[in-house]
């Protein structure tokens, strides 16, 4: 036979090896083909593998292991066709130890497909159902969350009634992954037996293992009841699920303990949580805690943070709450200036706000601040018009705005009026100053004098839409149904050297009606005062 498969053409030799699986082969025919494959080509050997796995030849087991690591690796689409005749053959072994044996081999081995591995986990469960559960627990720790997951679920909801105390007997036999997936089944279980287990986890000093156990325990966050070294500990060397939840812990254990001294020890620990923090969403809660905790010393933990991209906003947020704190105490001097600090320079707009509205609590001028922030403070305003006698000229301007220019709309004159703020932000409410004040439209202008060529953002807030021109090009249009928020449409612009003329055009539907606009750089930050101004 393998000499006449020899001599045919590859799809000849594939459909007559293809018609060979549904017969009965002689015992020889197993050795020929082993040896034919072997010197074939990679889809003759597959199909030779699959006609001797539907035969139940062990001799497929052999070849199928050859093909598969010496050819799947540069072909990993085949692999689970090899697989899948593996598992085949395995289930047609007549010892049912051996073929337990071999299927739990295939389950346990982590580059097979996960759907493979599920068939073998089928086949054990209908062969083996006795020891089905100390198999599962073995794989509590596979590294496939399919896998893993599957084992667990099964524990978990399994009727076994001597499935708690397996668990505890083979608790010491895993590393800490199955440890604390075999912790996490008993908690599911609502096992007595959990119990046990954390009294001896806590005695030893397994840091990382301590800090699941007392997670899944659910015990309180305070310095009483946690171990703080230990959680320290497995912050710094656990993986990076086990250090996210240390630091959750010390975060609550620092904000509970404020509540009862007022020494330093909960910013210590807060110290640590910044420095060992796994990721961004642990460093932040984390800044956030520093504000609620409220000690001095937090300051300096803050302050790298307040221009970081990422965690800028919490540990600007925690500023302002640590300046409130110093100037209830008897240190105003120094919270204003740290409140000015980010009136003055913050890259968000909502710290700016609410800095600046600390301050003018306080009765501090902001007025220099909406400047420096790089509000524009001074416009002229036009309006309303009803949508339907929105003068066009302004929509397209082909020449430099005439402040002193008279428009007829509707019959009625409209002249430009000139408005400024001192406050920061400095937001104009149209609603305040023009009649009507529904399915209508108002402009704002201004020139800019610039000392040189400028790369910069042109942030805006409206209420309702807006649209913004420079130098008579349409650089935006926003026709949104929406409330104000500072910086909401941010518009990349280049101001020419000299003036530049800037004109918005605010669409209202109803209700309130505002605008506000300012200029930063690239990276948020106010462009340099003497760079700009308004004329």
């Amino acid at each position: 036979m393998a000499q006449v498969l020899q001599q045919l053409e590859e799809p000849m030799k594939i459909g007559v090896l293809q018609s060979l699986g549904s017969l009965t082969p002689y015992p020889e025919l197993g050795d020929e083909l082993y040896d034919f494959a072997m010197a074939e080509s990679l889809p003759v050997r597959i199909e030779t593998c699959e006609t001797m796995a539907q035969w139940g030849d062990k001799r497929a087991l052999r070849l199928i292991g050859d093909t598969r690591y010496r050819l799947v690796r540069d072909h990993p689409e085949i692999a689970d066709a090899l697989d899948a005749a593996n598992l085949r053959i395995l289930q047609n072994i007549d010892d049912p130890r051996n073929r337990t044996a071999l299927v739990f081999r295939l389950v346990r081995t982590p580059y097979v497909g996960d759907h493979i591995r599920l068939s073998g986990l089928d086949t054990l469960i209908e062969i083996a159902p006795a020891n089905f559960s100390s198999m599962l627990i073995v794989l509590l720790d596979d590294s496939s969350p399919v896998i893993s997951g599957f084992a667990a679920d099964y524990l978990i909801n399994t009727q076994d009634p001597n499935l708690n105390q397996t668990l505890v007997d083979l608790f010491d036999t895993g590393e800490n992954p199955r440890k604390a997936a075999i912790l996490n089944v008993l908690v599911a279980r609502e096992a007595p037996e959990f119990n046990a287990l954390l009294e001896k986890v806590v005695e030893e000093e397994d840091a990382p293992l301590y800090t699941i156990a007392v997670d899944l325990a659910d015990l309180p966050h305070t310095r009483e009841a946690l171990d703080v070294p230990r959680l320290e500990l497995a912050m710094r060397n656990g993986d990076e699920q086990v250090q996210a939840l240390a630091a959750d812990m010390l975060i609550d254990i620092a904000e509970e303990l404020a509540t009862r001294v007022e020494n330093n020890q909960p910013v210590w620990i807060l110290r640590n949580v910044l420095r060992f923090a796994p990721n961004l969403e642990t460093r932040a809660r984390a800044l956030e805690a520093v504000g609620t905790v409220g000690h001095p010393e937090g300051i300096e933990l803050v302050e790298p943070f307040l221009s970081d991209p990422d965690t800028g906003r919490q540990a600007s947020s925690a500023y302002i709450q640590l300046a409130r704190g110093l100037i209830e105490g008897d240190d105003r001097e120094e919270g204003v200036e740290m409140l000015s600090f980010l009136a003055a320079g913050s890259t968000y707009a909502e710290i700016v706000e609410q800095a600046a509205a600390t301050l003018q609590q306080l009765g501090v001028d902001t007025s220099e601040f909406a400047v420096q922030a790089g509000f524009i403070t001074r416009w002229w305003v036009l309006g309303p018009f009803a949508a339907s006698d929105t003068p066009e000229i302004l929509d397209f301007p082909e020449g430099p705005i005439q402040i002193e220019e008279l428009y007829q709309v509707a019959g009625r004159p409209r002249r430009w009026q000139p408005i400024s703020s001192t406050l920061l932000p400095a937001v104009f409410n149209l609603a305040a100053r023009f009649t009507p004040k529904e399915n209508v439209a108002a402009y704002a202008f201004c020139n800019l004098e610039f000392a040189e060529p400028t790369e910069a953002i042109l942030k805006l807030g409206s209420d309702d839409g807006v649209l913004a021109w420079l130098n008579g090009t349409l650089v935006h249009n926003n026709p949104a149904s929406r409330s104000l928020q500072v910086d909401q449409d941010q518009v990349p612009v280049q101001f020419k050297q000299g003036t530049n003329q800037l004109l918005l055009k605010i669409t209202q539907g109803g209700v309130d009606w505002a605008f506000c606009a300012r200029l930063t750089a690239s990276d948020g930050s106010p462009l340099p005062a003497e760079l700009w101004k308004v004329e």
